[in-house]
């Protein structure tokens, strides 16, 4: 037979108010002496709080210390009427403090509120001259009894009379119903209603709290509960009561962004990787993504560089016709079909179709500063290429409705301009009256300032000074920050040294004296400058050297004073690749580079210092099949095109091979190649010089594709297209989308690569990139296992402690998830791995 285990902790707790007041008397029963074994009780610690029971012996005020007295009772004094405190026992035996539910007591404070002495104040006045102490041999002649009850009253009443301290002990009770009736408030206060009471108030919401939290979480969950019942059915809902329920953070997948959809490409978006980084992250760049396409990239000064790109979704159009149909009121709108009610006899046999619209659009966006600008739309259609051309302008070609056999290229030169300034141009002409020891304070966007003050020496004419004076002035005292110049109507121009969007230029006008003589005022006293980044674009034109045909993979370099062009042309029998340039006048020389029955795309430019222009393209291995390898040809600034020679090996069976290069050539370097493979299982990024072995760049779960070197600065940058999710915290910088644990799928809907090892392990895990075909129930409901439908949203749970999620925890937050979800919502919760955090 077992002996029981007996508690350390003290037990039978309890709190109760004392009736002189600001006293509560506390008493509890200390543990047996059975219970520490061969130890004893060495001391009982007595710990306060307000709002809270103490849950640490450090956890509050300490009442009584351990090392006093054992003790099983005490008075606390000196306190605040009308407070609720809250008191711990702990038990010490040596080797630690014991606690538990039965050693926590609460009680409210009261107050005397000065009755006694209100009521004794209104008697006669006789009545308060005549109650006077007894003396001390009065006091003797009492009975030993009724002398030991005048030792063990309150300080303040043994000196008083009889009548006084009667009225004492009368009005004490009615001085606790009064402090019982001035609290009752509380009970609708969410931070001072009693324990006992929370749930009660919790009621009048619906809410019910979490008896087993701690009295301060409880209170936290019926304050919160009013903003959780408004968010009902939202992310931010759902992470809040995981949470706050559970201690696990939660990341949350929409198991219908899974589902597998015809016609579903993935969406490819653009990401910029720094090559120079120790464990180098891909960051987003724009969510303007497409099924595929280059991105061309045309370097300016100062690290600077513009990204031509296609951006489309194939669904786009028929989603923008729907929203199109649904404002109007028309749910299918089509021609009139013959035999319809209403339809004219002679409607004909019209189509229910719509005419197709492209899906492809070519963008812009400009990195200048260290950030990017936003994303401008510039011309239907896809396959981008573009170069620099001299005096700023930048030529820009690209495939009219790509993928029909009828494609043209078209051609458009852009003219750009520098970063601007900022400017301040003053409102009042010359001559200035500049008032002797004024002051002009300038600032600029990194809170630098200057100024400079005026003297009437300063001056032929200091009533009158001239708008070169002032120049003059302060190009000398301002030099470095503005420049000072004459605008129209002989007015002052201050011009600020930095240009860009960063440049900021401001007259204090409060600690400047002299703004208002030189024309500065509230409405012309801030100016910022600008990145410049609009492009004047003359109207495209068709670039008729090229036929019409299947035209795809355009790529572009500048070239001396011209540019050079190639792209993939089908001859009816296999794609080639052909290359033209452009003199800064006519286009000429359009020739192949490839020939024969395999195909050859994806060319990709580059010209070195000496001016010698590198080409690159991926080759099929066989016709009909994969096995596609890099091949390249070269050329001297003055000279023909070296023979096709391999770059790399032809891959293993049964994978794609290696696609898409990306040329980059940089001084002193051999060209070096980037592109897309799947040599190693995954499809990921490989670099390889010309004339070396391949390396790997990227490698996880998401396709990689479509890379583009660029030099930034110092730096070197990998731009790319990848299919991986987005976490909307990574495209909001504040408000409801940041930090919200979920990610915006995009991988589409793709056949599964059983040698991508890495992608099919992430099966069924948060970052999940694999699509699947609806789950339906078989019997009425979904399996446990059954996740893959529009109602069902995944909850992958971690804590910073790595601490398991176990199976009461889940049933707990089951129970609570069935108030809150919506019922079109089923939850599946699941532990989010180390390697997805």
């Amino acid at each position: 037979m077992t002996a029981a285990i007996v508690s350390r902790a003290p037990v039978a707790a309890r709190a109760l108010p004392r009736l002189a007041g600001r006293e509560i008397e506390l008493s509890w029963t200390n543990p047996p002496v059975s219970a520490f074994g061969d130890g004893f009780l060495l001391g009982v610690r007595v710990v306060r709080r307000e709002r809270t029971f103490p849950l640490l012996p450090d956890d509050g005020d300490v009442v009584h210390d351990e090392g006093g007295p054992v003790v099983d009772r005490l008075a606390d004094t000196g306190l605040t009427p009308l407070t609720r405190y809250y008191y711990t026992v702990f038990a010490y035996d040596g080797t630690g403090f014991h606690t538990g539910e039965e050693a926590r007591a609460s009680a409210l404070a009261t107050d005397d509120h000065g009755l006694a002495e209100t009521l004794f104040r209104l008697l006669p006045a006789v009545h308060q001259r005549d109650d006077v102490a007894l003396r001390p041999d009065e006091i003797h002649a009492l009975a030993p009894a009724v002398q030991e009850g005048l030792r063990v009253l309150p300080p303040e009443l043994r000196g008083r009379g009889q009548l006084r301290r009667f009225l004492a002990a009368a009005t004490a009770p009615l001085a606790l119903v009064r402090s019982t009736a001035e609290a009752l408030p509380q009970l609708h206060d969410v931070d001072r209603v009693p324990p006992d009471f929370l749930p009660l108030l919790a009621a009048f919401l619906d809410w019910r709290p979490d008896r087993t939290l701690p009295v301060f979480a409880q209170r936290n969950e019926v304050r919160a509960a009013p903003q959780l019942y408004r968010s009902v059915g939202s992310v931010p809902n759902l992470r809040s009561i995981v949470t706050r329920y559970t201690g696990f953070t939660s990341r949350i997948v929409e198991f219908g962004e899974h589902l597998a959809r015809s016609t579903h490409a993935p969406a490819q978006n653009v990401f910029a990787l720094r090559l120079d980084d120790a464990a180098p992250v891909s960051t987003l760049v724009t969510l303007d993504g497409a099924a595929r396409g280059r991105l061309a990239v045309v370097p300016g000064s100062g690290g600077a560089f513009r990204l031509f790109h296609a951006a489309g979704d194939p669904l786009g159009p028929a989603d923008d016709r729907a929203a199109r149909r649904a404002v109007s009121g028309t749910a299918f709108p089509r021609p009139p079909v013959a035999g319809e009610p209403g339809a004219p006899v002679d409607a004909g046999r019209g189509s229910p179709f719509l005419t197709a619209a492209p899906v492809s659009v070519v963008q812009v966006k400009a990195f200048r500063g260290g950030t990017w600008g936003g994303s401008v739309p510039l011309f239907p259609g896809g396959e981008p290429a573009a170069a620099a051309l001299p005096a700023g302008r930048i030529l820009l070609a690209w495939v009219d409705r790509p993928g029909l056999p009828d494609a043209r290229v078209l051609v458009s030169t852009g003219t750009t301009t520098g970063p601007a300034p900022a400017v301040l141009t003053g409102h009042t002409g010359t001559p200035f009256a500049v008032a002797h020891g004024s002051f002009l304070l300038v600032r600029d966007g990194t809170g630098t300032a200057r100024a400079a003050q005026f003297a009437r020496t300063d001056f032929a004419d200091p009533a009158a000074a001239s708008v070169n004076e002032v120049v003059t002035l302060l190009n000398t005292r301002l030099g470095g920050l503005v420049t000072a110049s004459v605008a129209g109507g002989g007015a002052l121009r201050l011009t600020s040294a930095v240009t860009g969007g960063d440049a900021r230029l401001e007259v204090d006008l409060a600690n400047s004296s002299a703004a208002a003589a030189l024309g500065f005022g509230p409405d012309n006293a801030v100016a910022a400058g600008d990145w410049s980044d609009a492009i004047g674009w003359d109207q495209p034109r068709v670039l008729d050297t090229i036929p019409a045909g299947r035209l795809a993979d355009l790529a572009a370099v500048t070239d001396g004073a011209g540019v050079r062009l190639a792209y993939a042309r089908h001859d009816g029998t296999a794609w080639q690749v052909r290359t033209i340039r452009f003199d800064g006048t006519v286009w000429s020389g359009d020739e192949a580079l490839t020939s024969g029955a395999l195909s050859s795309r994806e060319p990709s430019l580059g010209r070195d210092p000496d001016g010698r222009v590198w080409a690159v393209w991926a080759r099929q291995g066989s016709v009909g099949g994969a096995g596609w390898s890099l091949r390249q040809r070269n050329r001297p600034a003055s000279g023909a095109w070296s023979a096709e020679t391999a770059l790399t090996d032809t891959p293993a069976a049964g994978t794609a091979g290696d696609r898409e290069p990306g040329l980059a050539v940089r001084p002193g370097l051999a060209p070096q190649v980037f592109f897309r493979s799947d040599r190693a299982g995954g499809t990921d990024l490989w670099a390889v010089p010309i004339g070396g072995s391949a390396t790997r760049v990227t490698s996880g779960v998401p396709t990689e594709s479509w890379p583009a070197p660029v030099t930034v600065g110092a730096e070197h940058w990998l731009l790319h297209r990848s299919d991986r999710s987005v976490s909307h915290a990574g495209v909001a910088s504040s408000g409801a989308g940041a930090g919200t644990g979920t990610a915006r799928r995009y991988a589409g809907s793709t056949t599964v690569v059983l040698a991508d090892t890495g992608r099919r392990d992430r099966m069924g895990a948060f970052d999940d990139l694999v699509a699947y075909t609806p789950q339906r129930p078989g019997d009425g409901l979904l399996r446990g296992d059954e996740v893959y439908s529009r109602g069902s949203v995944g909850l992958f749970l971690s804590r910073a402690d790595s601490a398991p999620l176990g199976d009461s925890t889940v049933a707990r937050l089951r129970g609570v998830l069935d108030r809150f979800l919506p019922i079109t919502v089923r939850a599946v919760i699941r532990p989010l791995s180390e390697t997805e955090e």
